[in-house]
């Protein structure tokens, strides 16, 4: 009988003893995070995260604001700290979920009581955990990125670009952030495009890209990001839209111009896209950026039929892309670009020949011996226009690269010794 008695005595906690079991986890909470904040005992912020929790958890405590409060003070901490945040990839986006709750709570209840919702206190309290919760979203978000967990990673880009909206009603100044705030919306939207949430995306990174506000490399990388997104999601007026635009705004970018041509090929549409740029061309006579251009396209187009074995096209693709190169050269004899690309493409169609050659085993065949014939001119020629590349740009690693191994292609052993050298100098070796 005593042993019943005592069993149910030991079951039988009182409601008060429960709220104040649960409060006392809040004052354990606080406590350890004061320990962690003075000892960096990471025991400590262990211990404060698992009252913390509890806490939340509990009726008794849950709809209190200063519980979810403690919880976003805590889980930027978590955040923060290199041990715990690898268990806890996403503590400084529940940190900011609590901080928000918190303040849902503190407004709540300054409503029911008819008060304006700009009289909560701990406004300074608040400011100061939003601006230190924002650090832990950007660095939550960058992890998630690098990861490529981009739901992760928008979820916490996202939720910085919330913050000071909506903290505006009880703030006098804007909550300031350790990061560029553009930056933050940059990564928010691409991780939205890369998860298919092209509205979002959209909203995001156009704004930004309109404005001019990122230097060309990353505009462009942006705009063909948001481009191919729609496109793949099946909507690709919008998609076409957006690269017109992109298009309109950098006109010479080769990256536009390839993500347009394959639209255009997945469409049946080179000849039209071909006709565009010729006519660009002709009104532009002396533009060499634009031949370039031109070259370029032609140039991807014939890689892209090498790949696939069409080799009549690559053939027709490979002239079109030299006589564009050559015209870019003839308008401007010092273009780098023209006179490396004009090698370089002789180079890689070489490639193909030498993979010919090396699978057929009569190596006194007419056959072999007029194709070992044309594989030796396309490497002199690529090797002349490379010399005139070098010409340019002295001391170009690139272009030195690629005259080392066009040097050992053609036997040149003393050629080849030299330009390894240079290679080496380049290098810092």
């Amino acid at each position: 009988m005593r042993t019943a008695i005592a069993a149910f005595l030991i079951g039988g906690i009182t409601g008060t003893e429960a709220i104040q079991a649960q409060q006392s986890e809040i004052t354990v909470a606080t406590m350890s995070l004061d320990a962690y904040t003075t000892g960096r005992d990471v025991k400590e912020l262990k211990r404060a995260k698992a009252s913390i929790d509890k806490a939340c958890a509990h009726e008794s405590t849950k709809e209190q604001a200063k519980t979810w409060r403690y919880k976003g003070s805590i889980y930027t901490q978590v955040a923060f700290n290199q041990e715990l945040k690898l268990e806890n990839p996403n503590a400084g986006y529940e940190a900011y979920q609590a901080l928000m709750k918190g303040l849902d709570l503190d407004v709540a209840k300054l409503e029911a009581k008819g008060k304006p919702k700009h009289k909560i206190p701990g406004k300074s309290t608040y400011s100061t955990l939003f601006e230190a919760v924002s650090g832990a979203l950007y660095n939550g978000g960058a992890d998630a990125f690098g990861a490529k967990n981009y739901e992760s990673a928008y979820n916490h880009f996202s939720s910085i670009l919330d913050i000071n909206p909506k903290t505006a009603f009880f703030t006098k100044t804007k909550i300031e952030f350790k990061f560029k705030e553009a930056e933050a919306a940059r990564l928010a939207g691409v991780s939205a495009a890369k998860v298919g949430k092209m509205e979002e995306a959209e909203k995001l990174l156009m704004p930004s890209l309109e404005k001019g506000d990122m230097e060309e490399e990353l505009a462009t990388s942006t705009y063909s990001l948001l481009a191919n997104s729609y496109y793949d999601a099946d909507k690709k007026d919008k998609a076409k839209e957006i690269l017109a635009k992109a298009r309109k705004q950098y006109p010479l970018n080769q990256g536009l111009l390839i993500t347009e041509i394959n639209y255009a090929l997945s469409e049946g549409r080179l000849a039209e896209l071909e006709e565009q740029l010729q006519q660009a061309v002709e009104a532009d006579k002396n533009n060499v950026e634009l031949i370039f251009v031109m070259g370029n396209m032609y140039d991807e187009l014939f890689r892209a039929a090498l790949e696939k074995g069409e080799e009549k096209e690559a053939a027709d693709y490979f002239t079109k892309s030299v006589n564009w190169y050559k015209k870019g050269l003839e308008t401007k004899a010092d273009h780098y670009n023209c006179a490396y690309s004009l090698g370089a493409v002789h180079v890689n169609y070489s490639n193909s020949l030498a993979r010919k050659l090396n699978e057929m085993t009569d190596t006194r065949s007419e056959t072999y011996k007029k194709m070992n014939e044309e594989y030796n001119s396309l490497l002199k020629s690529g090797l002349e226009s490379l010399l005139v590349a070098e010409g340019i740009k002295p001391g170009e690693l690139q272009v030195l690269i690629a005259l080392k191994e066009v040097y050992a292609r053609l036997a040149e052993d003393d050629k080849f010794m030299e330009y390894k050298k240079k290679v080496d100098e380049a290098q810092g070796k």
